[in-house]
């Protein structure tokens, strides 16, 4: 072999061995996207947080409820709601025999009849048109000087023709609460009273009540920012054409919806615990609150990682279930459970981390943090956050999940599906005041109609003292 040959052999073999490297490098690379995307496919709104209306036609079957020991139907201890006879009575009618049933004799008008049994009937109004009344000012001519004054209308009555304050409420209440679309509340307006109410003046009322409730709102974001414990989750939604995000803070009392241009406008300068989801703004724009975290969230996402072949995961979600479990009893475990369970987290944590360091680096960029397995991340994340991740454990006021804000949302999801997006954010944003309002009367155990024909100094009072409405 000449030396030339050879030197010829050594550059190829080089070549080579260059190629092999870079081959072995996109080959990682490959493998890291494809496992990326396989995990992606495997998300559902059952083990990650993607919304249940993103599964689509391939949303998996309810798992079948497992046989229990008791039978269909209230348990006891349950407290049971049934009809119960009123006192006021609109109308009584008598059912006289018409005839005498040994003799045949006519018993019609018979003076004599005594009440034998009773049985009542609660009903709504029959079908009927509006209530018309006549406002007149009078001029009365005074007795003793004998000039005239004439009275005013009242404060409410400023048209020659208009509709009433009920009739409004109504129309709010079916808007904003039973989330009817406008056009539909006219429909059912009509279908009542034989009035025909037309969409724009319906949204001049839903205007005209959330300017009314402005401070009330404003008042109600207050509460919610300084309670002791508070829930927060947002929803996108789509707002003038454009994704906008709408915010919810709520407590078992209040309840404080708001619009925000992007998913990160959280509510800033919040005290006292902070319950939600891992988003970071949370995080960095409530530095002087406590945040717990909602173990449900976790729960999913360690369901989609436990299928991609990580067991430690599914030891940390059963670990989860326990907790929520023992928070829904009410009380705080025993100081000897609190301990176990803390102990439990640890180790699976520890589990967590000896299986990722097992596996093969991923690779590394020049720049940046250093690149984790998803699993990986969330084993750091947990760490990170281990007090708040426990605290439902040591506070008793603080929930295992985020449910409560969730479920708060949710009737604003059901509105897209119902009546799709805002065409305005003046739209947004009357929608948010009012719902608001509503939503905190229905935590208050207030009537709704009855909150909507208040003015906002009565609400607030009403909010600070925490005393009932009183009925109209």
């Amino acid at each position: 072999m000449t030396r030339l040959s050879y030197e010829a052999l050594q550059a190829e073999n080089s070549q080579l061995k260059e190629l092999v490297v870079s081959l072995k490098a996109e080959i990682d690379t490959l493998k890291e996207r494809l496992t990326a995307y396989e995990h992606r496919l495997k998300k559902s709104s059952r083990n990650s947080s993607k919304p249940p209306g993103s599964d689509g036609l391939g949303k998996p079957n309810a798992p079948k409820r497992g046989k229990g020991g008791r039978r269909s139907g209230g348990q006891p201890g349950h407290k049971g709601q049934t009809l119960i006879r009123s006192k006021h009575v609109d109308h009584v009618r008598h059912h006289h025999p018409a005839s005498c049933a040994y003799c045949g004799g006519s018993l019609t008008g018979d003076q004599n009849a005594t009440i034998t049994k009773t049985r009542q009937v609660q009903d709504i109004p029959a079908r009927r048109p509006l209530v018309i009344t006549d406002h007149h000012v009078m001029a009365c001519q005074c007795k003793n000087c004998g000039e005239t004054t004439i009275g005013t209308f009242p404060a409410d009555v400023k048209a020659p023709v208009q509709y009433g304050h009920h009739l409004q409420e109504l129309v709010v209440y079916l808007a904003v609460s039973q989330l009817v679309p406008i056009r539909r509340i006219g429909q059912v307006i009509h279908t009542w009273t034989g009035t025909r109410l037309s969409e724009g003046t319906i949204c001049n009322y839903i205007k005209s009540f959330a300017h009314r409730f402005e401070a009330v709102h404003t008042h109600l974001g207050e509460l919610v920012k300084y309670a002791l414990v508070t829930h927060f989750d947002e929803t996108g939604m789509r707002v003038e054409g454009s994704l906008k995000w709408f915010h919810v803070g709520t407590t078992k009392a209040f309840c404080y919806f708001w619009l925000g241009q992007s998913r990160g406008d959280v509510m800033t300068q919040a005290t006292g615990v902070a319950i939600h989801d891992f988003w970071k703004s949370y995080q960095k724009k409530m530095p002087d609150a406590d945040h717990a975290y909602c173990l449900a969230h976790l729960v999913r996402e360690c369901q989609g990682l436990t299928e991609m072949g990580e067991k430690w995961t599914a030891k940390l979600a059963r670990l989860f279930y326990d907790m929520m479990k023992a928070d829904q009893q009410g009380q705080l475990p025993s100081a000897k459970a609190i301990a176990a369970m803390e102990a439990r987290f640890d180790r699976i944590l520890k589990e967590g981390f000896e299986y990722h360091d097992q596996l093969d680096p991923l690779p590394q960029k020049s720049r940046g943090r250093p690149k984790r397995r998803p699993g990986h991340n969330l084993a750091h994340r947990l760490q990170d956050t281990r007090e708040g991740t426990l605290l439902c454990l040591h506070n008793p006021l603080v929930d295992a999940t985020n449910n409560l804000a969730e479920r708060d949302l949710r009737p604003l999801k059901l509105k897209q599906k119902i009546s799709g997006s805002f065409r305005s954010k003046d739209g947004a944003r009357y929608y948010a005041t009012l719902r608001s309002v509503l939503e905190t009367a229905r935590k208050q155990g207030w009537n709704a109609l009855d909150t909507l024909g208040k003015e906002a100094a009565e609400l607030i009072e009403c909010l600070t003292s925490e005393e009932p409405i009183p009925d109209t």
